[in-house]
């Protein structure tokens, strides 16, 4: 707590020695009073370096900086979480068989499993394309939504119907076949009494049958009167 600003300063403690990390876990859960701990950084050569002793045993501490910021919360009473602060350092306790100066001032993982290698898997560096090559691709989408496809490429428009298994009573979307789509049209020609390309044809020929049937019934008529 600062005292003359009255705002938390709030960080995450991250311990790679086993055994000082059930040290630790112990503490925190028993509630107990430390006195023999305390952090110090050094302020000449790097600021970010540092040393955690306990009980009189002294821990390298590296401070990195976290992928994206983290909030903490607390509460008085079990059911309510209150935002305390923003979080976005961390503190790295290394193990003595590690050199600090080897390690990175960025964090490459974040808190939870999800964001292992977050840095090198959302923070990657921009890929740098030609010119040409973007301008190729803003032109092509350009041609797509003006309703044309770009060169060397062609649009299929294809027909699907929702089909249900009358043994398993499962449906499913199926292309419908080349044949369906034919009639399909000759029907849609027929109920409109007007289409384009092939339907009109369709339906025209379909007029001219239907205009000899008749003529063929009055000739029939004739024969029988006479």
């Amino acid at each position: 707590m600062a005292a003359e600003s009255n705002l938390e300063q709030h960080f995450i403690l991250r311990v790679q020695n086993a055994e000082l990390v059930g040290k630790l876990r112990a503490w925190l859960r028993d509630k107990a009073a430390v006195d023999n701990i305390s952090l110090v950084f050094d302020q000449c050569t790097n600021p970010r370096w540092g040393a955690l002793t306990v009980d009189g045993v002294q821990h390298g501490v590296v401070l990195q900086d976290m992928p994206t910021v983290v909030e903490s919360y607390k509460t008085l009473d079990d059911a309510n979480l209150v935002k305390a602060a923003d979080i976005g350092q961390v503190l790295l306790v290394i193990d003595p068989d590690v050199s600090d100066q080897q390690l990175p001032f960025e964090s490459p993982d974040g808190v939870t499993p999800p964001m292992r290698k977050a840095r090198a898997r959302h923070f990657r560096p921009p890929i740098n394309l030609p010119h040409a090559v973007m301008q190729d691709a803003v032109n092509d989408v350009v041609e797509m939504l003006s309703g044309r496809a770009p060169d060397g490429y062609t649009f299929h428009d294809v027909e699907e119907e929702f089909v249900v298994d009358p043994m398993t009573g499962e449906g499913r979307w199926q292309q419908v076949k080349p044949g369906k789509q034919r009639a399909a049209a000759v029907a849609t020609a027929d109920a409109s009494g007007a289409g384009g390309g092939r339907q009109q044809r369709v339906a025209k020929r379909k007029t001219k049958a239907a205009v000899s049937d008749e003529d063929e019934a009055d000739f029939d008529g004739m024969t029988e009167s006479e």
